[in-house]
C-alpha cells in the first residue's frame, strides 16, 4: 500500500544519541503503562495539575469505564512516573503503582489494586531515599520476578539497585558503573537476552557502547554492542524487539535519517539491517517503534514536522510488509501526538493526539487502519497547569 516512495538514504558509516534512553519501559507489543485494569491490561490515562492533583481514567477503547483520584503530589515533589523512568509495578499484579520523589530525596510508593471499575490504594510506604548527588533513573525489572525494581545513579556514574518486593526494598546493590567524567552515560535497561529481567547499557559520548547482562543485580556476562561514531552523525535511538524473538535489539540513526538495526542475542549481534528511512532534511523524524499490528515485533513510525505521520509494518526480517499514513492532525493547528498506548488491548498500539487547549483524540489502530476514533479524557483546564502524564515507552 505505497502512498509515497520510500526514501532510503544509502550511507555507510558508523553511529550519537538523538534522545535519552534512560528508563526501562515495556517491550513493544506489551500493553503500555499506566495500566489500571489487571484483567484486560488496557492502557489508562493520567492527568496532573500544577497543584499536584492527579486523576486517572481506566479505558476500554474510547470509553471510560472507571475514573478517580490518584495520590496527590505535594508541592516541590515529583511524580516519578513518566516516559523516561517508566511506570513501576512493585508487586507484579498487572496494575501500575505510584512513586513520588520529594525535594529532600525521600520517596513514597503507593501500591494500587484493581478495584473493579478503577483502582484504590492497597498500601503505601517509604521507598529508598535518594542521597545528595543521586537521581532516580528507572524502574526496570532486574530479576525477572515481575516486580519493578529501583535504580539510582550518582552524578559521577556510580549506580545502585534495590530489588523490590512490593514496597519492601532489598539491600543496596552496586550495578556495573562507568565514569560520567570519562564521557559515559547509562542509556537504558533493555532485556537483551530475554532471560532474568532487564540488563544495563552504557554508552560513551563517542558512540562506544557496552552492555552488562544481569541476573538480578549480578553480572552474568558483558560485551560490546554494535557501536557507530557519534562524530560521524550517528546516535542510538532505541532498543525495540524487531524480530519478535527473545531479547531487545539496537537501532542507530544518522542525523540525515538513515536508520540501521542490529539484531541481538544477548551481546552478540547479527548482520546489520537497514530500516525504512525518511530524510530529516525534509522535516521527518523517527517517532518510535510501536507494535502496530501485534505481529512479528516492532514496527517503525516517522512523523513530519507538520504532523503527517507514516508507518512501515515490519516482518521478523525487518522487511516492510505494508506501509502508509497513520491518522494525522496538523501541528500548525495546535495538535501533537502524545503517545501510542494500547487502549483496547487489541491489534497492537494506538495513536493519541492532543490540542494545545487540552482536547484529546484517539485513533484505535489495526495496523495502519483506524478501526475507531473519538475523543478521550484530556486536560480539563490546561491554562491551570494540567498535563497528560506520558505513557512510558509509548513510542
Amino acid at each position: 500500500m505505497n502512498r509515497f516512495p520510500v526514501v532510503v538514504v544509502l550511507m555507510l558509516g558508523l553511529l550519537a544519541p538523538l534522545q535519552s534512553l534512560a528508563g526501562g519501559g515495556d517491550v513493544p507489543g506489551q500493553q503500555v503503562a499506566p495500566t489500571f485494569d489487571a484483567v484486560t491490561g488496557n492502557s489508562g490515562i493520567m492527568v496532573q495539575a500544577a497543584s499536584g492533583f492527579t486523576f486517572g481514567y481506566n479505558m476500554s477503547g474510547l470509553a471510560t469505564v472507571g475514573s478517580g483520584t490518584l495520590p496527590v503530589v505535594p508541592a516541590g515533589s515529583t511524580l516519578s512516573v513518566n516516559d523516561e523512568l517508566g511506570s513501576p509495578d512493585f508487586d507484579g499484579d498487572g496494575v501500575n503503582d505510584i512513586a513520588i520523589t520529594n525535594a529532600d530525596g525521600s520517596q513514597v510508593g503507593y501500591l494500587l489494586q484493581d478495584d473493579g471499575d478503577f483502582v484504590s490504594v492497597l498500601a503505601s510506604g517509604a521507598l529508598p531515599v535518594l542521597p545528595p548527588g543521586y537521581s532516580l533513573i528507572g524502574w526496570p525489572d532486574l530479576n525477572g520476578d515481575g516486580n519493578s525494581d529501583m535504580v539510582m545513579q550518582h552524578t559521577g556514574g556510580y549506580t545502585v539497585a534495590y530489588l523490590m518486593t512490593g514496597l519492601t526494598a532489598g539491600p543496596a546493590t552496586a550495578l556495573p558503573s562507568l565514569q560520567t567524567g570519562l564521557g559515559y552515560s547509562t542509556i537504558g535497561f533493555p532485556d537483551l537476552d530475554g532471560v532474568n529481567g532487564a540488563d544495563i547499557v552504557w554508552q560513551h559520548s563517542g558512540g562506544y557502547t557496552v552492555a552488562y547482562l544481569l541476573d538480578s543485580a549480578l553480572v552474568s556476562t558483558q560485551g560490546i554492542l554494535p557501536s557507530l561514531q557519534t562524530g560521524l552523525g550517528y546516535s542510538t535511538i532505541g532498543f525495540p524487539d524487531l524480530d519478535g524473538a527473545a531479547g531487545a535489539d539496537i537501532v542507530w540513526q544518522h542525523n540525515g535519517g538513515y536508520t540501521v538495526a542490529y539484531l541481538l542475542q544477548g551481546t552478540t549481534a547479527g548482520v546489520i539491517t537497514p530500516l525504512p528511512s525518511l530524510l530529516t532534511a525534509n522535516g521527518y523524524q523517527t517517532l518510535g517503534f510501536p507494535d502496530l499490528d501485534a505481529n512479528n515485533g516492532a514496527d517503525i513510525v516517522w512523523q513530519h514536522s507538520g504532523g503527517y505521520t507514516y508507518a512501515f509494518l515490519l516482518d521478523a526480517t525487518q522487511t516492510p510488509t505494508d506501509q502508509g499514513a497513520l491518522p494525522s492532525l496538523q501541528t500548525g493547528l495546535g495538535y501533537s501526538t502524545i503517545g501510542g498506548p494500547n487502549l483496547d488491548s487489541l491489534n497492537g498500539q494506538d495513536i493519541v493526539w492532543q490540542h494545545v487547549d487540552g482536547y484529546t483524540f484517539a485513533y484505535l489502530l489495526n495496523g495502519l487502519t483506524a478501526v475507531a476514533s473519538g475523543p478521550v479524557p484530556g486536560l480539563p483546564d490546561p491554562v491551570s497547569g494540567y498535563v497528560t502524564v506520558e505513557w512510558d515507552n509509548a513510542w
